[in-house]
Order: C-alpha cells, then sequence, then structure tokens
C-alpha cells in the first residue's frame, strides 16, 4: 500500500503545477456570476487555505479509499462532500453548484442541465467504481473529463476537485497519482470539445484523445 504522505508529496506537486489559486490567484473570468459565490480573493492567504483543504481532501479520500457505495445518491454525495472541504473558506457553502449566467469564455454544460448531467455522472461513475474489473486509470480519467473539462459543476475548484475525485479512484487501486506535465498541455485537450447536452456530454474523439494523454501521465514511477 502506497503511504498516505506519498500521495500528499504527489497531490501537492500536481497543485503547483495546475492550480492558480494554489498560487494565490482567483481567476472569475469564467462567468459573470462566479464573483458572488466566492468568500475570498485573490491573495497569499488564498494559497494557504487551498494547500490545507487539499491535504484535508486528500485525507479525507484516502481513509474512505475502500467505501462502498449503496448507489448513485450515496456517491453523490461523497463527491459534495470532497468538493465542500476543497472550497472551504473559499466558496459561499450555499453557491456550491455553480448557478447564474453560462459562461460565454467555455463550452461548459449549461445550468439549465448542470444537475441533470451531474446526477448522470454520479450513476455511471458509480457503475464504474463497482465493475469487475475495475479500471482505475479509465475511471479517474473519465472523472477528470467530465468535471473539470465539461461539467464544470462546481462555482470554484472545478480543477482542484476534479483532482482529488480521480485521486480517490487511483488510491482505490493502490496506484500512484499522475504527475502533470503542464497546465497549458492539460487544458489543450478540452478547448476541442465541442458544447456538451444533456444526453451526449461525452464526446467520443476527444475524450479518446485525452484518454490517450491521461494514461501517458499515470504511468507507474
Amino acid at each position: 500500500m502506497i503511504p498516505f504522505d506519498e500521495y500528499l508529496h504527489r497531490m501537492n506537486q500536481n497543485l503547483l503545477t495546475m492550480s492558480r489559486t494554489a498560487h494565490g490567484v482567483i481567476d472569475t473570468s469564467a462567468s459573470a456570476d462566479k464573483k458572488d459565490s466566492l468568500l475570498i480573493g485573490s491573495g497569499t492567504q488564498t494559497g494557504i487555505i487551498v494547500a490545507e483543504n487539499i491535504t484535508d481532501a486528500l485525507q479525507f479520500v484516502y481513509d474512505n479509499r475502500n467505501i462502498c457505495f449503496q448507489d448513485p445518491g450515496e456517491l453523490k454525495a461523497f463527491i459534495l462532500k470532497i468538493v465542500s472541504i476543497v472550497n472551504d473558506q473559499i466558496v459561499k457553502p450555499d453557491r456550491l453548484i455553480r448557478s447564474g449566467t453560462d459562461s460565454t469564455k467555455y463550452n461548459y454544460v449549461r445550468i439549465a442541465d448542470l444537475e441533470t448531467v451531474f446526477t448522470d455522472f454520479c450513476r455511471k461513475l458509480y457503475d464504474r467504481l463497482s465493475g469487475i474489473p475495475y479500471d482505475a486509470v479509465e475511471t479517474a480519467c473519465f472523472c477528470e473529463y467530465v468535471v473539470n473539462g465539461v461539467g464544470h459543476f462546481f462555482s470554484d475548484g472545478c480543477n482542484k476537485s476534479s483532482m482529488v475525485i480521480s485521486s480517490f479512484c487511483l488510491i482505490r487501486a493502490g496506484l500512484p497519482l499522475p504527475v502533470y506535465d503542464s497546465r497549458e498541455h492539460y487544458y489543450s485537450f478540452f478547448r476541442e470539445i465541442p458544447k456538451p447536452d444533456r444526453v451526449h456530454y461525452v464526446d467520443e474523439d476527444s475524450y479518446r484523445k485525452f484518454y490517450t494523454y491521461y494514461k501517458s501521465i499515470c504511468i507507474s514511477r
């Protein structure tokens, strides 16, 4: 079994590579309503809070790595708990889910379809986690593609939340975390995603490309 400290060390390195908020920068340009959901702005204190929250969130998933979910609803509550830990002191508790107007900058699932897609994502993830054999890398990839790239279900912290949720999938299987090469390379795969709808929110072509990339950064080290 990989010890928690090893997972945390890798997560902290990934955080510095992938997260602007970890460097104390909060970007509110994704939508006009994002700023209203936040409790804090850019600054050194934000970076400190992010580091503490990520440690707590990773500890939570590590401690619950062997949990057996009874149904997709229980898994959904588990995911929301992860996101609430990631966003503690950053996002208003009653504004955790993205709301308001749709982003004119990114091709995220529409607000009107968000709850439907989030619920369906939890159902599909539940099926993957319950599968025998369990493909941990593909499941982790699916989480990052949907939560971060397509759904963007949360007011803030989708990048960080998706990394913790995908980490849960890998830790569950006793696998190491990925080593992200760069934020720019990672997000280049999401720029090609067509506008998702409530049914066809996973584009086969873009997902296949992202999965090839994701496998390459998940090579056991």
